[in-house]
This record gives structure tokens, sequence and C-alpha cells, in this order.
């Protein structure tokens, strides 16, 4: 595989990637009662779908084939709003951060080009940013549902 083919690929994927957590966050918001945390997650998707729209424009200077578009459009659905759920969702959304950071680190070493490259230190950047929050978040939500656990055994001693 040429030079160009692996940088047009490199980018496919990041675009897809983008698409599909921030159709995850969106998910992740519909499962949170608390509005700044679905804020927060909206905010998170939305910044991702730009990303993903950011990179189609390269894509596309380049000469790429047209970007991934997610085929299937977002269900709002009634979703569990349980602590726990909340937690998993968290979590889920911490590994894709995760793995988007080895995603386009690996683009990185791929793709030389001025602009893309400064874009995608910039998204890279943004992740730095992001997973440290998803972090605590985890963290907040873990500590509150064993306090809830604890709380729960108490009365049932009483």
């Amino acid at each position: 595989m040429n030079s160009h083919n692996l940088k047009t690929k490199q980018l496919q994927l990041l675009i897809e990637d983008n698409f599909l957590v921030a159709k995850h966050c969106r998910k992740t918001m519909e499962t949170i009662a608390e509005v700044s945390l679905r804020y927060y997650f909206q905010k998170l998707a939305a910044k991702r779908s730009q990303f993903a729209m950011e990179l189609g424009t390269q894509l596309n200077a380049l000469g790429g084939k047209n970007p991934y578009v997610p085929t299937s459009t977002f269900e709002k659905r009634w979703s569990d709003i349980s602590e726990e759920n909340k937690l998993k969702n968290v979590r889920k959304s911490l590994k894709l951060y995760k793995q988007s950071t080895r995603n386009y680190k690996r683009a990185l070493s791929y793709i030389n080009d001025g602009c893309c490259r400064e874009i995608l230190i910039r998204h890279k950047a943004h992740f730095a940013r992001t997973v440290p929050e998803l972090k605590a978040l985890k963290n907040l939500i873990k500590e509150k549902q064993e306090k809830a656990k604890g709380q729960g055994s108490h009365a049932e001693i009483e």
C-alpha cells in the first residue's frame, strides 16, 4: 500500500471512530438524569462529530474517497437511568477515548502533512484533557454508589 493510501485509510478510520464515539456519548447522555452531566456528554458528542467533519474535509483535500458517514441514525428510546448503568456507560466512554488516543497516535505515525497533522494533534490534545475528566467522573459515580450501598446496609441493621 502506498503512502497516500495509508494516509487516506487512517483518516477514514479516524472519521468512523469519531462518529461511533459521538453516537455512544449521545446514548450515554440519555441514561443520565443530572442535567450538568447530560450537557457534558452532549458537548463531547458534538465535539467528536465536529472532529469527524474536520477530518472529512482533510480526506477530501487529499483526494480520498468520500468520508464515512454513519448510515444508522441515532434512535431515541427509553433508557435505564440507574446509577449502575451510568457507571457502565462512563466506563465505556473512558475506554473509547483511550482507544481513540491510540488510534490517533497510530495515524500520526503515517501522516506528516502539516495542516492535517496539526488537526490530529489538536484532537489528540482534547482526548488528553477528556480522559482524566472521565476517570474523575467514574470515580465520583463509584464513590456515590458505595456510599449508597453503605447507607443501605446501615438501614438494614437498625
